[in-house]
């Protein structure tokens, strides 16, 4: 990666790799599949994958931390996702820094909207999980975990 890299919220080597050990924190046991790798505009690269990931405790603690911290309505959620497989479906668009063959920037897309919908059956439920979260619904990690 070029030292200047960023993927359109965090810059440099130092702050990507913060973002991404974050979000091994919320991922614990990731599975990505490479589904397609394409030539975009300018010598860039569309990489299409496929997350996926069983929710257990340890995500619930990491990305959704007030679920497991209230009672109540947050409790009967928490039980609805517990051992739930969701499948993320995503694309990074790499930008290459031909000059000095190195990555300068990138940005991921994904929908964790959809997955958490079919876990939980309807938009409220899902708006409740997103609120206060350390992950957004395009699956992007919010703050630092301070680590």
């Amino acid at each position: 990666m070029a030292p200047g890299v960023t993927d359109g919220t965090v810059s440099g080597v130092d702050g990507i790799m913060e973002t991404w050990k974050s979000m091994s924190l919320c991922f614990p046991r990731l599975v990505i599949e490479l589904t397609s790798l394409e030539n975009g505009p300018s010598g860039s690269i569309i990489a299409t994958t496929k997350h996926s990931q069983t929710i257990s405790e340890n995500m619930l603690h990491n990305a959704f931390p007030r679920l497991i911290h209230e009672g109540g309505e947050s409790s009967q959620l928490v039980n609805k996702l517990l051992g739930g497989q969701i499948v993320i479906q995503a694309t990074v668009h790499f930008e290459w820094d031909s000059d000095n063959s190195r990555v300068s920037s990138f940005v991921f897309k994904a929908d964790l909207v959809t997955p958490m919908l079919r876990l939980l059956g309807n938009l409220e439920d899902v708006s409740y999980v997103f609120n206060n979260a350390r992950l957004t619904p395009e699956c992007r990690v919010v703050g630092g975990f301070g680590l």
